[in-house]
C-alpha cells in the first residue's frame, strides 16, 4: 500500500479517534473502561464523544473513567481541549459519522496538513475556506478502497495478526441487522456473507 513519501514517524497525527458508539449499547462499563485504559496507554490520544444515537450512553460511560485520565486525552466535544492542539498535527483521520464542526479539526493542523473524512454525516458539513487557504491545508475524505487496496490491507492483517469482531450474516438478514442497528442491539460489525448474494 502506498503511504507516499513521508513515513508515519516523521508527522504528528492524531493517532486515532476511538467512536464513542464502541461505548453504547451493549457494552459493559468495565469493559468499555478496560478497552479505554488500553487505548490512551497505546499511546492514543484522542476520543469522539459525538452521541450518535442520542441517548448519552458514551457520555454517562466515559465520565467516570475521564476522572481518571482526563490530563491524558483531548476529547473533541470539549471546546477549550481542542485549543490546546490547534496547530500541532499533520494529520487527522476523522472518522466521526455524526453532524460535527469539521473546523475544529482543520484548525488543529500544521500547514500544509490534512483531515481525512471516512466517516459519512447524513448532512454536508460546513467548511470555513479560510481554515484551508491560510494555512494551505487539505480537506480529503475516502469511502473505501478497490479490490487491489482491500487485498493488500487483508494481507497486511493477515502477516500482523491483526483480527476484527464481527458478526456474520446472510444478505437475507439486512433488515434484522438494520433493525437491531436501530435498537443498540450491535456489539460488533455486521459482515454480509458473500456466499448469501446469489
Amino acid at each position: 500500500m502506498d503511504t507516499g513519501v513521508r513515513s508515519l514517524d516523521e508527522l504528528t497525527t492524531s493517532r486515532l479517534c476511538l467512536g464513542s458508539m464502541l461505548m453504547g449499547g451493549r457494552t459493559g462499563i468495565a469493559e468499555a473502561h478496560a478497552m479505554l485504559d488500553a487505548f490512551v496507554d497505546a499511546g492514543y490520544d484522542f476520543l469522539d464523544t459525538a452521541d450518535v444515537y442520542g441517548d448519552g450512553a458514551a457520555e454517562r460511560t466515559l465520565k467516570p473513567w475521564l476522572a481518571r485520565r482526563r490530563d491524558e486525552v483531548v476529547v473533541t466535544t470539549n471546546a477549550d481541549a481542542l485549543t490546546t492542539r490547534t496547530r500541532t498535527f499533520d494529520f487527522v483521520l476523522d472518522t466521526v459519522s455524526a453532524q460535527h464542526d469539521i473546523n475544529a479539526y482543520l484548525d488543529l493542523l500544521r500547514r500544509d496538513g490534512t483531515v481525512c473524512l471516512v466517516g459519512a454525516p447524513e448532512k454536508p458539513l460546513p467548511v470555513n475556506s479560510f481554515n484551508l487557504l491560510f494555512g494551505r491545508r487539505s480537506l480529503s475524505g475516502s469511502a473505501i478502497g478497490g479490490i487491489r487496496e482491500t487485498q493488500e490491507m487483508l494481507d497486511f492483517c493477515g502477516e500482523h495478526g491483526i483480527t476484527a469482531d464481527i458478526e456474520k450474516i446472510r444478505i437475507q438478514q439486512i433488515n434484522e441487522a438494520y433493525d437491531r442497528l436501530l435498537k443498540q442491539d450491535v456489539r460488533y460489525r455486521f459482515v454480509i456473507e458473500n456466499s448469501s448474494l446469489q
